[in-house]
């Protein structure tokens, strides 16, 4: 490809602007009649990623299926008692990687449920355009200090992704950490027309998910749904080309070796023109 990712590299501090949270990029404005978000009867039954000592729905899977949105737990409770299991402190060690590499054109980046901001954070430092949508406002105002003390502009949306995403435009690249997985455990017709609504003939999409551990591994159920390899050519290749897929081990700090997973880069295919 002829066009470069770009590489971090120092430049002027962003300045407040107009923005309200000082970002240098204007804030998002929600719609003004939302669902008020509800808290789980008991925050201490959430466990991690995926539950199976129960028959019940997992309350953080519910949370973050779009029927499920105004009886999901109460994420801010999730937060503040402990640091949750998907929430590593640091970037992927796989996105790092592929910016590194610097061979994908894209300007404008897209990060769904980007959490307390580490991967957001590394997208800006390489100088793109970066959008992040969130549902806790706990975990968005976590975000907006890391943002802050690296010195980046972000646009930090504190909203359902469900609800935003479908007006938001598209980007050159999404990331999605953990949100495909779980969701399409409920979901899996919304979620491919939101990954179709917010890319462009051309875009990147760039998937971390859990996957089934190979007989030496070891997982259990506070690691992420986990999907196979043939589900992950079956649903998403629906829309993109893989072309990259990769067996990873997911970030926990519940454990240090972390959980089996997968690390996704699909290319939504461009139409050839007619001469």
């Amino acid at each position: 490809m002829n066009q470069q990712s770009p590489t971090p590299e120092e430049e002027p501090k962003p300045t407040a602007g107009d923005s309200k949270i000082g970002s240098g990029i204007p804030e998002y404005d929600p719609p003004e009649e939302q669902p008020q978000q509800q808290a789980a009867d008991d925050p201490e039954k959430v466990s991690g990623f995926n539950s199976e000592e129960s028959e019940e729905i997992d309350p953080i899977v519910a949370a973050v299926t779009p029927k499920k949105m105004s009886t999901g737990p109460n994420w801010d409770a999730l937060y503040r008692k402990g640091t949750p299991p998907w929430d590593v402190g640091r970037c992927s060690h796989e996105l790092e990687q592929i910016l590194k590499e610097g061979n994908l054109p894209i300007r404008t980046a897209l990060e769904l449920g980007c959490g307390t901001g580490a991967n957001a954070v590394l997208l800006a430092k390489y100088k793109l355009d970066v959008t992040a949508v969130e549902i806790s406002p706990i975990a968005m105002e976590r975000a907006h200090v890391r943002r802050q003390r690296e010195d980046v502009a972000i646009r930090f949306v504190l909203d359902d992704a469900f609800r935003f995403c479908p007006t938001a435009g598209t980007f050159d690249f999404v990331l999605d950490s953990c949100f495909y997985n779980v969701v399409r455990q409920y979901d899996l017709e919304q979620l491919l027309d939101l990954f179709w609504r917010v890319t462009h003939p051309g875009s990147y999409v760039f998937t971390l998910a859990g996957r089934p551990p190979e007989p030496h591994e070891y997982s259990d159920e506070n690691g992420p749904p986990v999907v196979t390899e043939d589900e992950i050519y079956d649903e998403l290749g629906r829309l993109f080309d893989i072309e990259q897929l990769d067996k990873i081990m997911l970030g926990s700090p519940r454990r240090a070796e972390g959980y089996p997973g997968w690390a996704c880069l699909m290319h939504r295919p461009v139409l050839d023109t007619p001469e």
